[in-house]
């Protein structure tokens, strides 16, 4: 029996396979009909005045206190001068100098999404921080880079998984989040939310693995890091995940808190979103089994 499970095992890892739903790796600055990607006016406008391209949302909700947003700014972010110096694309049309245009879509430079926040959370029944996502319903695989982020204390960012919170109650919060975290010697850890109240666990400590992926295989939750994107590692303690049937369809996506008056900016990039394939939920599931056998 245990030969038989390593040769399906061996089996699943050769053949594990995401099929990809959507990806943005935010190197145009413009879409293609010149609307601005600018996620922090579509939320200001009601979604009325701007583009977000293929994504379904951008939440950043006032602090009941002051009143105030802790959003400062969510845009794609490319260097676009080809003389040396960097800046966001500017109205009207860019001109020769720059890469990308309508008409010349593969003349594409490495942009980012860029996201600066002040006194904005995102734990326990806090959620003023900020987040742009995608609405997926059944088994998923999200990932994202993390290019590059400020190092003030209590600022974090990363993965979400979460359902839907119209009325922006705290108190009735559900998700699951992913970290970068370097900050306080955490690394990367998860935060696993019911109804505003939260647990922390799977801190890794230094270094803060820079690739995240989250995934959801029927009702459970599992939590990968990496330090160059192929090679995948589950946080300490969740090889097997956490199980949350009370969540169903989910709002996933890019989250960024900084929890003091310290202003911090994160860059984000390669996010993607696919479906497991049959290999990889046979192999998460015999993930469980393997660590079961192995403690007997």
């Amino acid at each position: 029996m245990k030969k038989l499970l390593i040769l399906i095992a061996i089996f699943a890892m050769s053949s594990t396979a995401n099929a990809l739903i959507f990806e943005d790796n935010f190197d145009h600055a413009w879409t293609a009909d010149w609307g601005y990607i600018d996620y922090r006016g579509w939320d200001a406008s009601g979604g009325a005045a701007y583009s977000i391209g293929g994504w379904d949302g951008f939440q950043s909700l006032a602090d009941p206190a002051s009143g105030q947003k802790a959003t400062l700014l969510a845009y794609n972010y490319v260097e676009t001068l080809e003389n040396g110096n960097t800046g966001m694309y500017q109205a009207p049309y860019p001109g020769p100098d720059h890469a990308w245009s309508p008409e010349n879509p593969l003349g594409e430079r490495n942009g980012v999404l860029r996201i600066a926040t002040v006194n904005g959370a995102w734990t326990d029944a806090a959620n003023t921080g900020a987040f742009l996502y995608k609405n997926v319903a059944g088994n998923f695989v999200a990932e994202v880079e993390v290019v590059a982020r400020d190092y003030w204390w209590h600022a974090c960012g990363g993965l979400m998984a979460r359902a839907a919170n119209p009325n922006g109650a705290g108190a009735s919060e559900n998700w699951v989040y992913l970290s970068h975290f370097p900050n306080w010697n955490v690394g990367n850890h998860i935060r696993n939310t019911v109804n505003g109240s939260s647990a922390e666990m799977g801190i890794s400590g230094y270094p803060s693995e820079p690739y995240l992926q989250l995934s959801r295989i029927g009702t459970t939750f599992y939590f990968k890091v990496s330090s160059d994107g192929i090679n995948w590692v589950s946080l300490n303690g969740l090889e097997n995940g956490v199980d949350r049937p009370d969540i169903g369809d989910v709002q996933v996506g890019i989250w960024a808190a900084t929890y003091s008056d310290l202003a911090s900016t994160w860059d984000f990039d390669n996010f993607s979103i696919g479906v497991p394939e049959p290999a990889t939920i046979t192999l998460l599931g015999l993930g469980g089994l393997f660590l079961v056998r192995r403690r007997k």
